[in-house]
């Protein structure tokens, strides 16, 4: 049995749904429905709706602050009110991972009504915002204490 096979094996074993281990409690109310329901595109403009309100919160932004302009304000290695990292090179980082995703990840499913998204790519995505609210609510924690 190979090493892969040996891990398809575990995951077969679970009873519990790989997209229903977001750890963020707001992707698990808002975005997971919507994507048990089938709505693909809806539970990651919903993911995405979390993460933006999330960062317009903890950089102090006013509520018609939206998208990848916010985004890079706020990472903004000038004086962006999330700074992460002490290194230029991985403030910047930062800036094009969480612009990166509304850009390239969100904007598709919002702006167009076609269903280009299946259930596999939906859920790399609803993982990859799980992981931007965790890195983006750990890091501030730490810059504020």
């Amino acid at each position: 049995m190979t090493f892969l096979d040996m891990v398809d094996e575990l995951f077969q074993d679970t009873d519990e749904e790989p997209i229903l281990q977001l750890e963020h409690p707001d992707l698990r109310s808002d975005a997971v429905p919507e994507y048990v329901d089938g709505h693909y595109q809806r539970s990651i403009r919903t993911a995405f709706r979390v993460l933006e309100e999330r960062i317009r919160e903890e950089g102090g932004f006013p509520q018609d602050s939206v998208g990848m302009g916010m985004v890079q304000d706020a990472f903004s290695t000038d004086d962006g009110p999330l700074t992460f990292a002490d290194v230029e090179a991985e403030q910047r980082g930062w800036m094009f991972l969480f612009s990166g995703g509304f850009g390239a990840l969100r904007n598709p499913p919002s702006h167009r009504d076609e269903d280009s998204i299946d259930q596999q790519r939906a859920m790399q995505i609803l993982h990859f915002v799980d992981m931007l609210l965790e890195i983006l609510e750990t890091e501030v924690v730490e810059e504020d204490s």
